[in-house]
Formats: C-alpha cells, structure tokens, sequence
C-alpha cells in the first residue's frame, strides 16, 4: 500500500532495465549477478500481477489449446537456448521464461500436469536449496572423480576448469563426459534434499511460529 498501485510497474521497469544492461558486458563487470536478481525477481513480480489479472480468463481456452501453448513455448525457448546461447540475449530468454510461467499457471496442458506428478514437486520444493549448494555439491563430485581417475591412471581425461578446484571433463570423452556430468548433478540434487529437510524446511516452520510474535 505505501509504494502505491504502480509498485510492480516500478519493478517490471527495474527488471527490463537490468535485463538490458546485461547486454553491455563490457560495462557491468562483476555486477552482472546483481542485474540478473534485480530482472528475475521484477519479471517474477510483474508475472504474478499479470496472473491476477489473467487468471479468470485462462479457465476459457480449452485444455488443448493449453498444450499446444505449452509445448510450442518449451519448444522455442529449447531452441533458442541451443541456437543463440544464454548472452546478449539474457532479456530476451528472461521474458521468454516470464511468458511460460503465465501459460503454466493455469495447470490445464499436458505438460504443466505432467509436472504436478510428485518428483517434480519435490524438485520445486528443493530448488532453493538446489540453487544455494549446486555449485559446491558439483565442485566435489566432479574432485572426487578427478581422485577416482587418478587412482586409475586416467588424469588425461580431466582439463583445468574455469574456476578453482572446478576441473572440466575433456570434450573428446563424449558420452562419458555426459555421464559423469549427469553424476555430479545427481549429486547435487541430493545435497539439495538433505539440505531442504535438515535446514530449510525447518527454519520456514521456524520462522511461521515466530512471525505473529513480530507483527
């Protein structure tokens, strides 16, 4: 109510302006991160206002036509991440991905009920978790496979990574490299869960208990 009826215009301007700043890499430096919050989280505000708006009207296309929404907007984004890469069009995939999430809301197309089927609601409720401790859960994984290698007389396999202590499988190892990649992120995922039921979970009851108490 303080920041008035305007506040989400006022957060979708701050996200299509971070987005656009995004394009000037030579410009941003290391803010880069700090842009792509500020366009997430405005792009997810203004979604959600949309949808409050959108709602009733998305009980009238058929389940069908849902679907094919669904899929063809999957399809593009698949596409246009293989053809053009995540940059200088980070604004544009952001708003592709904003789309997406107003046709999914509905939760009438094929695919959208798919993802009410339980892992993947497992997956939505660890994803936070997922975020905060991929890149470490990765990191381990793939050194472990480096000592595993080595003890194995296969250290050629592994190339310097584009962080510290984040080595990168060699590119001509094809389908292994797939796999052992698929390793780390099966990793990851499981460090998310432990992670959710050991912490996250436990501090969100926390902190419902003593939100009344704080007003």
């Amino acid at each position: 109510r303080r920041l008035g009826r305007g506040w989400w215009v006022a957060s979708l301007g701050i996200a299509l302006l971070a987005g656009w700043l995004m394009t000037w890499t030579e410009l941003i430096g290391g803010y880069h991160k700090l842009l792509r919050g500020l366009c997430g989280f405005g792009l997810g505000v203004a979604a959600w206002r949309a949808w409050t708006w959108l709602e009733p009207w998305a009980r009238k296309p058929t389940g069908a036509a849902l679907s094919a929404a669904e899929l063809g907007l999957s399809a593009l984004l698949v596409w246009a991440i293989l053809r053009a890469g995540f940059l200088p069009f980070t604004l544009g995939f952001d708003l592709l991905f904003a789309l997406l999430v107003l046709v999914f809301a509905a939760q009438r197309g094929v695919v959208s009920r798919l993802l009410l089927g339980r892992p993947f609601v497992w997956l939505g409720a660890v994803s936070y978790s997922l975020y905060m401790v991929h890149t470490l859960a990765e990191s381990a994984a793939m050194s472990a496979l480096v000592r595993l290698a080595g003890a194995l007389g296969w250290q050629g396999l592994f190339v310097a990574g584009t962080g510290a202590n984040r080595p990168a499988l060699s590119g001509a190892l094809g389908l292994y490299a797939d796999l052992a990649g698929l390793a780390a992120l099966l990793v990851a995922v499981l460090a998310a869960g432990v992670m959710y039921a050991l912490v996250e979970r436990p501090l969100r009851e926390w902190s419902r208990r003593i939100a009344p108490r704080i007003g």
